[in-house]
């Protein structure tokens, strides 16, 4: 199998696919995942599960502030939990931002 193979589909991966907007006038509105991901590790050096949440709502690359600063937000929030471990409040913090 091609080790690479994650790395390729993530390069031609276009969200939303163009098949999609065929009908609609402003194609401005997509993102490449893969350019996300790498301006995203521009400001992060690690990203949990909870943080890899954030970056769904980004639909244009102009957007990638507001998946920032939702990440910095829920790293604020979980550095006050006195119970690092415990899911339901992790959950909850995430769905709150």
């Amino acid at each position: 199998m091609d080790e690479n193979l994650l790395i390729k589909i993530l390069l031609k991966m276009q969200f939303p696919s163009p098949a999609v907007l065929k009908g609609y006038k402003d194609h401005s509105i997509y993102v490449f995942p893969m350019e996300l991901i790498l301006n995203i590790f521009k400001h992060f050096d690690t990203l949990n599960k909870y943080e890899i949440g954030y970056l769904f709502m980004c639909n244009h690359m102009n957007k990638l502030d507001i998946a920032i600063a939702s990440i910095n937000e829920f790293r604020e929030r979980y550095q006050k939990l006195d119970n690092k471990l415990n899911t339901k409040k992790k959950l909850q913090i995430y769905l709150q931002i």
